[in-house]
């Protein structure tokens, strides 16, 4: 089923960008893509509930699902860590949410990856609406491109970002887990490859093994929770306090034997693609600059600092923030203070035609990309 949905999906999204294009409004894509979907399941038979935020929903009987966005629908608190709201924002701009759902005899909560400098607020709100919380799923990890796709990263570089990285992770499961005090807890949602051209790539995955996840978390975390590790298909049961079976580790060998035999050889759509010139690369850089210009304005982002776009042919294009002129050049030894996007051309030049082609987050969260900053410091 998978392809076809794909296929779908893409229909409407495609539909809903040519419309807001036509009309002038294409920074709205995302919310007509919505309201055409939506549309499109009620017409195959289905009923969209719409939730909203930290109102209870009655699935059926005692069930009840409350959906909660990772900043309690406070904008000022996104803005705050990613600068991406103005002044017009009402409500939140968050993706990430989490759910608490209860049946009169269980309370679970799912935080799944909500940041927790962003959910804080939020996971003390649910404590103080669920003070008995039996069962919370955390996440452990973040998806990002640090410090796998670093490009200029020595091997001793490359450890200290891992250890870097994975404290990060396991940071937020641990301050998340301290607030909700839950009887039982479950890592998860935190393990991935990456497949395709990108499979080396894995050896720097900042990713603990789950079972090392929970050992930290229960040497270092303030709780008196119990740890649950499931394998693929098993179950905890609330009730009876128990697993339908013991966790068995995945095996490291395994899994790399899968990376190396199968998951290397997978084709992304865009290697389909004509590769494009330097000229085309360019062209495409030169007429994003108002789209660039329009969400500077939105968020207030100006800074002297320079962004560099490998081209194919090895030389980079260049432009700085204030000035906003893009320029060409062989060498970039000189450039003191920049930001460097190294990516396969021809994604590249889904990205800058726009985001119905390629989205920028997906290219970073996906290791679609190498980077390289100076100074090296994440902000």
């Amino acid at each position: 089923l998978t392809p076809p949905m794909i296929h779908g999906f893409k229909s409407i999204f495609d539909e809903a960008h040519k419309l807001c294009v036509e009309n002038d409004e294409d920074n709205k894509y995302l919310m007509t893509f919505q309201n055409f979907l939506t549309r499109n399941i009620e017409r195959i038979g289905f009923t969209v509930i719409a939730l909203d935020n930290a109102l209870p929903f009655d699935v059926s009987n005692n069930t009840k699902i409350t959906i909660y966005a990772a900043d309690n629908c406070d904008p000022t608190i996104c803005g705050h860590m990613f600068g991406c709201i103005n002044k017009d924002v009402k409500g939140s701009m968050q993706l990430d949410s989490l759910c608490v759902i209860e049946d009169g005899d269980f309370t679970i909560v799912n935080t799944n990856d909500c940041p927790f400098e962003i959910a804080e607020q939020t996971l003390t709100e649910v404590k103080k609406n669920y003070s008995e919380i039996d069962f919370a799923l955390v996440g452990y990890t973040s998806a990002s491109l640090y410090p796998h796709c670093m490009m200029n990263y020595n091997e001793e570089e490359m450890k200290i970002g891992i250890q870097r990285a994975r404290l990060r992770g396991l940071t937020t499961a641990q301050r998340t887990l301290e607030i909700l005090q839950p009887k039982f807890y479950m890592p998860f949602a935190g393990t991935y490859i990456l497949g395709g051209s990108n499979y080396k790539k894995n050896q720097h995955l900042p990713i603990p093994e789950i079972q090392d996840a929970v050992e930290h978390l229960q040497e270092y975390a303030s709780i008196q929770s119990n740890p649950v590790l499931l394998n693929y298909n098993e179950y905890f049961d609330c009730e009876n306090e128990d697993t339908s079976s013991s966790y068995v580790p995945i095996l490291k060998e395994d899994r790399s034997r899968y990376i190396e035999n199968v998951a290397r050889h997978f084709k992304y759509n865009y290697e389909d693609d004509d590769y494009p010139s330097d000229s085309e690369i360019f062209e495409l850089i030169v007429k994003a600059i108002p789209r660039l210009q329009r969400k500077q304005l939105e968020v207030g982002l100006f800074e002297k600092i320079c962004l560099i776009f490998d081209l194919p042919s090895g030389s980079y294009a260049v432009f700085d923030l204030i000035e906003l002129k893009p320029y060409q050049v062989e060498c970039i030894d000189d450039i003191q203070n920049f930001q460097r996007f190294q990516l396969d051309p021809r994604l590249l030049k889904r990205a800058l035609i726009g985001p119905h082609m390629a989205n920028w987050n997906n290219i970073e969260i996906g290791a679609h990309l190498n980077f390289d900053r100076k100074p090296d410091l994440f902000r």
